[in-house]
């Protein structure tokens, strides 16, 4: 079986050797990080259309609205992050849920011209910096399975060496109780 989400103490985090690497090779860019409190229309479009992007780019079928986006950034356990280059230009996002000491990443978005600079290392080592400086005790990079379209992001959470973590297994519900060890026995 394969672990879907990877965990690690923000406290005692351990970066590979290439996120250490491309941290450096980030911070020689001149980027900036930020948590966005104060959102408008413009940065939901923006980042509704570099995730868009991003996705179309590594083949994901997945894509999002402009409504999802904001409102899910309505709710409070929701919280932006932004970078910019040194031209002040936003390149990327990332979206994190934040309940009491526990962050779990969402969403991110970047333009891809600006994965060479390793904006995404840069982010990710921001925004476990500021959750740290809040409180947050733990950071979940959330699914994670590798797969064909999937392995250069399965490859980039992995840098993070934190704990895998496997979901409980299958799932099995039936309306008529009297049938369930029935289907547990076929199976």
């Amino acid at each position: 079986s394969t672990p879907l989400t990877i965990q690690t103490s923000i406290e005692n985090r351990h970066y590979s050797s290439d996120w250490k690497r491309n941290i450096r090779k980030a911070n020689e860019s001149q980027l900036t990080a930020d948590a966005m409190h104060d959102w408008d229309d413009g940065i939901v479009y923006r980042f509704t259309e570099m995730y868009n992007k991003m996705a179309e780019f590594k083949g994901f079928g997945h894509h999002v609205t402009f409504y999802q986006i904001k409102k899910l950034l309505s709710d409070q356990h929701f919280q932006l992050f932004s970078v910019k280059n040194n031209e002040n230009k936003i390149i990327a996002f990332r979206i994190v849920f934040i309940f009491k000491d526990f962050i779990t990443d969402v969403y991110a978005a970047n333009d891809i011209s600006d994965r060479k600079i390793s904006v995404n290392h840069f982010l990710i080592d921001y925004i476990l910096n500021y959750s740290q400086n809040q409180g947050v005790e733990t950071f979940d990079f959330a699914r994670i399975a590798p797969g064909n379209t999937a392995n250069s992001v399965y490859q980039f959470k992995e840098g993070i060496r934190g704990s895998f973590v496997q979901y409980n297994g299958e799932w099995l519900f039936c309306q008529k109780y009297l049938y369930r060890p029935i289907l547990y026995c076929i199976k």
